[in-house]
């Protein structure tokens, strides 16, 4: 397993969330409400369909350049089939939000591979491939809904 896996888990999900928030906005327009469901929507798919694609894309294809870019598409396309959109938003949606999904993960992940990797990487992996996945999802859901609940707050005192 690479270094940094827990990162590069977490990374998925609240890319996934940021893309279809801005995706979600630009369709139905810039209110809270169409921007949580639209975070949440993408960090779910990401989380139930994206984080197995990309654990299976790094143990049997990691030399595969353009293999986060595939698995932006795959989600993209499923996240579409899913809304039950128009043939127009079904043409132009996987493919624009594949595409910044695919891009935004790289970037991400460049970033994770620059940071320094701890001497001791072996002995503290144990535990941490066996809960990366679930505190991941639970990181990702936590900081959405912290955010939904103090955006809440700050509208009703407005």
């Amino acid at each position: 397993m690479r270094p940094n896996a827990e990162l590069r888990l977490f990374a998925l999900p609240v890319c996934a969330g940021l893309v279809y928030a801005v995706i979600k906005g630009l369709i139905k327009g810039w209110s809270g409400t169409q921007l949580f469901s639209g975070f949440l929507f993408g960090s779910v798919i990401a989380i139930v369909l994206g984080i197995p694609l990309l654990l299976w894309s790094d143990r049997r294809c990691p030399q595969a350049k353009m293999r986060y870019l595939w698995i932006g598409l795959i989600l993209s396309l499923v996240a579409t089939l899913l809304v039950r959109a128009s043939w127009m938003q079904l043409l132009l949606l996987p493919l624009a939000g594949g595409l910044a999904l695919g891009g935004l993960y790289s970037l991400v992940i460049r970033g994770i591979d620059k940071l320094p990797v701890p001497l001791h990487g072996r002995a503290r992996q144990g535990w941490g491939r066996l809960l990366a996945v679930p505190l991941s999802g639970a990181l990702t859901l936590g900081s959405v809904g912290m955010d939904y609940m103090l955006t809440d707050r700050l509208m009703l005192n407005a």
